[in-house]
């Protein structure tokens, strides 16, 4: 029961996404991209690895999101922490268009 419950958070809170474009701190190489598509709904993430009450997550735990990307180069996003864990993860757009990237989960779930 307890795995549902955390995979039902887990999913509640990229399913919550923010219906808006990111741009972090501008330069000259810094990706915008948004979390929805042109309608404003949010992408659905897929979420990989087990997610145990009381076990360190590692590399095996991670979610899938998509992003559309209207200018190329670097990003940086993280989630807030959420029931003893958070998503993070870096990288670059080499172009624009629909985009899928991993994001490592960090942390211990409660």
């Amino acid at each position: 029961m307890r795995k549902y419950t955390v995979l039902f958070l887990l999913v509640s809170s990229f399913l919550s996404c923010k219906k808006e474009t990111i741009a972090p701190i501008l330069t000259n190489n810094t990706a915008i991209y948004s979390l929805v598509d042109g309608s404003g709904n949010c992408y659905t993430p897929l979420v990989q690895g087990r997610f145990v009450s009381n076990s360190a997550l590692n590399t095996t735990n991670f979610v899938y999101i998509q992003v559309n990307v209207t200018k190329a180069g670097t990003y940086s996003i993280s989630t807030n922490q959420v029931n003893g864990y958070r998503f993070s993860g870096a990288g670059s757009f080499p172009i624009t268009g629909l985009q899928t990237i991993a994001l490592q989960a960090i942390g211990k779930p409660l």
